[in-house]
């Protein structure tokens, strides 16, 4: 019962990120909040002149005895006009880096996908 507590006990870090797609790359810090096996949230620092506010939801499911299913959920505005309108173009590119970004540090971390 005391390591269970201990594994769902949400933790939070600030952590440097960046955004980078076709040439354009920015650095910016994030507020990330770890509740274990549930959802891992990153909020941009308010601070940031990159973003307006954007925030990315990482959700957990338990799927079967062996498979998680995740739920990415993003939510951003872009302070620089220019950035957004460009993000309009490259979304699904940008997504899809996301995923295999994300795929690629839980191979890394957890030693399988």
């Amino acid at each position: 019962q005391e390591q269970d507590a201990k594994l769902s006990t949400t933790t939070t870090v600030e952590a440097e990120l960046g955004v980078g797609f076709k040439g354009f790359e920015e650095r910016y810090t994030s507020v990330v909040t770890l509740q274990p096996f549930h959802t891992v949230t990153a909020r941009a620092s308010s601070q940031t002149p990159l973003f307006k506010s954007l925030e990315t939801r990482y959700r957990f499911t338990q799927h079967s005895h062996t498979h998680t299913l995740l739920a990415i959920e993003l939510e951003y505005a872009f302070s620089n006009p220019l950035y957004a309108a460009l993000s309009s173009t490259f979304f699904d590119g940008v997504s899809h880096a996301m995923v295999n970004a994300f795929e690629e540090r839980a191979r890394v971390v957890c030693g399988r996908v």
